[in-house]
């Protein structure tokens, strides 16, 4: 299990996207840049067992025949930083219920629900779709941060809400010197913090999260 730092702020546009990749200030202290494409599915049992309990779990397919997933709990963002429990890795197939999932750390994080609903067929709730262009940057003091430039959709009940976004989630070091660069972008390209992950955006659409 791992606690997620991250910082997430609104973009106008592409554009600006764009802008802040090419910042003169990020890079002197990145790594080249890779590009992703991301279509990932957040599942649930149909009484929104997950849900309840303040968990979420997202899992994607790999060309190489695994799945992506994580398991997040909802933690909350305090001054702009938003922190939260993750367990994430590769899973051999898919989970169709809450017993299907191999041993390891997301089963495990899913313990105590298995116990009441074992055998509850996981369903879709909601499809995060998305093309990501991540760098890791070099800050001071040897802190290390993603910086994720996510441009796509939110997809949930039927309707869509667009994505234009900015992630800076810390991986090692301290979070004071990703805070002040979050505070330079966002006076530098009018960037609005937001309050509201990829996931509690699928629930306002759902309309199972008050805004």
């Amino acid at each position: 299990m791992a606690l997620e730092l991250e910082i997430k702020l609104t973009a106008e546009d592409a554009l600006t996207l764009d802008a802040v990749l090419a910042d003169a200030e990020i890079a002197a202290m990145a790594d080249p840049p890779e590009r992703v494409d991301y279509r990932a599915t957040y599942y649930d049992t149909a009484d929104l067992l997950l849900l309840h309990n303040q968990l979420a779990f997202r899992s994607r397919p790999e060309g190489d025949g695994r799945w992506r997933a994580a398991v997040k709990g909802f933690g909350g963002v305090v001054d702009g930083v938003s922190r939260r429990e993750e367990w994430e890795g590769f899973l051999p197939h898919n989970p169709t219920n809450l017993s299907d999932f191999p041993p390891g750390e997301m089963r495990e994080a899913l313990a105590h629900l298995r116990q009441r609903a074992p055998l509850a067929p996981l369903q879709p709730l909601m499809v995060t779709d998305f093309e990501r262009r991540a760098v890791r940057l070099h800050l001071a003091g040897g802190t290390q941060v993603e910086m994720a430039l996510d441009r796509g959709q939110v997809e949930a009940g039927g309707q869509l809400q667009g994505l234009c976004e900015v992630e800076l989630e810390l991986l090692q070091g301290e979070l004071a010197p990703v805070e002040a660069l979050a505070k330079r972008l966002t006076h530098r390209y009018k960037l609005v913090p937001s309050p509201h992950s990829k996931f509690a955006i699928g629930l306002l659409l759902l309309g199972l999260l008050q805004a």
